[in-house]
């Protein structure tokens, strides 16, 4: 009866340590996120491991020396750049670097709209192209004389170019410098400028108009609510009323708070729009075409409040009363 239980507990024993090490095989995550891991010559297992592990590829360093070794394959893996994903697994990553599947010289980039320069210094870093740091110092000491639409803004502000660097997807090289990559997202905005906005300013300043279309992106969810959220803004503008724009405050303090509290909303800065009256010193984030278009044909409304639904959307208003009711209503929804 003892040697039995002995038994039992050895094979539950057994089927937990299988189950951890078929988790610790498994995919980090299951977002296809490639970056570029450099694995460099003379490298052992467990210096390929580390790598791995301190980019986020994979769950375990030891799990990934036992691996190799269970498959014989610590002599074949092969120095150079890899894409990467962490939603490849460990028989994937090993395959990848036994048959020296290295990169091409570029590598495809994806910036969302509404990233900031700080979010895309961070994601060239993820993928592995250069510093956050690097990307940030070039951006401030670019030089931008040869792009017309930049000439009248103000050259001291933190990030001059915060607002002009297109989001879009982007195949960059994977030597390449962070003038080159500046250079390129300010020429995508160059073309999206000479066919979609030169000839709707209507006699707006184009900086203000980024603006606006900054602020719009990091408000809405739903296209549709663009053009409303826009007529809010400048229906705001034109009453004195401040913007009290949540997004501004969030990009000030640098993260996103589902509840600013008081503190928050009073921090100094110009571009506290509950402190300072008028559009802020500069853009929040860098906006796509539809809030752009939205910055420069406005909805006709009355509307000078909104507030947030569950679902992103939001409900607009003239009656502060109005606002304030579903502005309670929504926050017990949630």
């Amino acid at each position: 009866m003892k040697r039995r239980s002995i038994l039992i507990m050895l094979i539950f024993v057994a089927a937990i340590a299988a189950g951890y090490a078929y988790y610790l095989m498994r995919p980090v995550s299951s977002k296809a996120e490639y970056m570029v891991v450099e694995i460099p010559k003379d490298s052992g297992v467990k210096e390929i491991a580390e790598i791995l592990n301190n980019r986020g590829v994979i769950k375990s360093p030891a799990a990934f020396e036992l691996r190799v070794l269970l498959q014989n394959k610590g002599g074949v893996l092969k120095a150079g750049k890899y894409a990467v994903s962490p939603d490849m697994n460990l028989d994937e990553i090993i395959r990848k670097f036994e048959a020296g599947d290295v990169v091409d010289d570029t590598v495809k980039v994806t910036f969302p709209e509404g990233f900031t320069i700080k979010d895309m210094a961070s994601k060239l870093e993820s993928i592995g192209l250069f510093s956050q740091d690097e990307f940030i110092a070039a951006v401030k000491t670019y030089d931008t004389s040869r792009y017309e639409y930049l000439n009248a803004i103000p050259g001291d502000r933190s990030f001059r170019l915060e607002g002009y660097l297109y989001p879009d997807t982007y195949i960059f090289k994977v030597d390449a410098m962070p003038e080159d990559i500046i250079g390129t997202m300010l020429t995508r905005f160059d073309v999206i400028y000479q066919s979609n906005i030169k000839d709707n300013l209507d006699g707006k300043k184009l900086d203000d108009i980024i603006k606006v279309a900054s602020m719009i992106e990091k408000e809405a969810v739903i296209d549709g609510d663009r053009p409303m959220i826009s007529s809010v803004i400048y229906n705001r503008l034109n009453k004195g009323m401040k913007l009290q724009i949540d997004a501004t405050v969030q990009y000030v303090i640098g993260s996103h708070k589902e509840n600013l509290n008081l503190k928050d909303l009073d921090v100094n800065s110009p571009y506290n729009t509950y402190r300072v009256k008028g559009l802020p010193e500069g853009p929040i984030s860098n906006p796509g075409l539809k809030s752009i278009m939205a910055a420069l044909k406005p909805d006709q409304t009355n509307y000078i409040y909104y507030v947030a639904r569950k679902d992103g959307s939001h409900f607009f208003t003239d009656n502060y009363n109005e606002f304030l009711k579903k502005k309670n209503d929504f926050k017990e929804d949630k």
